[in-house]
């Protein structure tokens, strides 16, 4: 993956900015919104991703434990 670095003493600002799209080689113009290359262009599953909405059989559960899936498993 490509980045251009920048750094803004005055402020102490630090900026990277994708030049390169790592999935597909696209360059990318300068003022172009990268995230719209992503959205329309790529799925997850072209960064090894699983699609939209499913979970993996060896996620390892929620991150958060015996959380409830809904509001009202938590209403006893």
């Amino acid at each position: 993956m490509t980045l251009e670095y920048y750094e803004y003493e005055e402020c102490g600002r630090v900026q990277n900015r994708i030049v390169e799209c790592p999935l597909c080689g696209y360059k990318f113009s300068p003022r172009e919104p990268r995230w719209e290359h992503f959205f329309d262009d790529h799925t997850p599953e072209d960064a090894g991703l699983t699609p939209l909405g499913t979970i993996p059989d060896d996620a390892g559960g929620g991150l958060w434990g015996d959380v409830p899936d809904s509001p009202e498993e938590s209403a006893v």
